[in-house]
């Protein structure tokens, strides 16, 4: 059973890692996924689905089977926001990123003298992940266009409701 869903597993990773989906967001999904299943598992053998026997069932920590059984039934899972989420939202949104009309400017890929830079845009989101690491991802996902020296972003990739919120109304 393990061999057959590891070979599952190893397609489908494949697919989110080109969908931009994280390890964090997967692992939160498939918690919810199996305490779901554990729940209906125990429901349908007519025993009580008590934070025990969840835990024993799906092997999650008695703190993490509670919350989610306790969680909302009409409410998602949070999912955690990816670094390539986390960097496009603060360069459509953040004054120092946007042009006279609010849309995404161009950005030197290294910091100068003054100025945004996607360099600061990087660091901003995060310090752990060099500037080109986080560069290189978005380039694999195709939300950036690299020229020369020059990083822009690849509107036409990133969802409608991104580029509303990209040029809103004036």
């Amino acid at each position: 059973m393990l061999a057959s869903a590891e070979r599952d597993f190893a397609l489908v990773a494949r697919d989110w890692l080109d969908a931009g989906l994280t390890h964090a967001s997967i692992d939160q999904l498939l918690r919810a996924a199996f305490v779901d299943a554990a729940v209906a598992m125990l429901e349908n053998t007519g025993k009580k689905p008590t934070i025990s026997a969840v835990s024993l069932a799906t092997g999650l920590h008695r703190r993490e089977a509670k919350r989610l059984i306790d969680r909302s039934p009409q409410a998602s899972v949070p999912v955690p926001v990816s670094m390539a989420s986390a960097l496009i939202d603060l360069w459509l949104t953040d004054r120092r990123y946007l042009d006279a009309k609010r849309r995404s400017r161009q950005l030197p890929r290294q910091q100068r003298a003054r100025g945004a830079s996607f360099e600061q845009l990087a660091r901003s989101v995060s310090r752990d992940i060099h500037p080109r690491s986080q560069l290189d991802e978005l380039a694999r996902l195709g939300l950036v266009r690299i020229d020369g020296d020059t990083v822009a972003l690849a509107l036409e990739r990133i969802d409608s409701s991104l580029r509303r919120k990209a040029s809103p109304p004036l």
